[in-house]
């Protein structure tokens, strides 16, 4: 049997199945692009958000506000910023609840573990431990950044966000200095332990319960955390 086929017709399909093969490929292939191409993160950061759950911190001397969830309100600000210029983030803790179960025996020594386990798994390049500070003499202000004892990529951190806060932020005029903290101690990355400010002075209690305060020190910390990865990556 001989079949008769229609030019216009087969030149019609033919170009039909062309652009379903052209539109499904347009589909298709930006999707799988995007997923290999995916750029990694320039540089990768822990922010740890000081005590929560039932265990508060430090408290104002004047409202006795616990420093847990101004510590927790800093650390979000703090990761907005850094997200923001493509920093990759870990956080410790995202909530006011500790790391600890609900039920531990010794809460706040699994609270300090699981922030350990954390830190030593990102592997990340900076680690930041937001707190507040407080003191009998109330007179005591100003933000204060330590680190661990014997890290000189820590030093150097601390050095340059310390020098940032004192520039920017009143009544801060501090020395970086070592300290004896377990988040620091955990790692070998740089690391360091800011201290916002007194909460037990009035004038950095109002501050540091001030949204717009809160945003001018996450801020400045991530400034002075940009100018010191750089400067230790080079």
């Amino acid at each position: 049997m001989v079949v008769i086929l229609n030019k216009k017709r087969v030149v019609a399909v033919t170009v039909t199945v062309l652009l379903m093969i052209a539109i499904v490929t347009a589909i298709a292939v930006p999707c799988c692009v995007s997923k290999a191409d995916s750029p990694k993160p320039r540089y990768s950061v822990v922010i740890d958000a000081g005590h929560g759950g039932a265990d508060g911190g430090v408290t104002g001397g004047t409202t006795g506000t616990p420093e847990a969830g101004i510590n927790l309100a800093i650390s979000r600000l703090l990761q907005q910023n850094f997200e923001s210029a493509g920093i990759g983030v870990i956080m410790t803790r995202s909530t006011a609840a500790a790391l600890s179960p609900a039920d531990s025996d010794h809460p706040k020594k699994e609270d300090m573990l699981a922030r350990g386990k954390i830190i030593k798994e990102a592997d990340a390049d900076l680690v930041i431990s937001v707190h507040q500070n407080a003191f009998p003499l109330r007179t005591q202000r100003g933000a204060h950044v330590f680190y661990k004892k014997g890290s000189e990529t820590g030093k150097a951190a601390a050095e340059i966000i310390q020098e940032q806060l004192n520039r920017t932020l009143p009544a801060s005029d501090r020395v970086a200095q070592v300290g004896d903290y377990y988040v620091l101690n955990v790692t070998d990355k740089p690391a360091v332990l800011v201290e916002c400010g007194f909460i037990s002075n009035p004038e950095d209690e109002k501050n540091l319960l001030d949204e717009t305060y809160r945003e001018k020190v996450a801020y400045q910390i991530f400034i002075g955390a940009m100018s010191a990865l750089n400067r230790l990556t080079q």
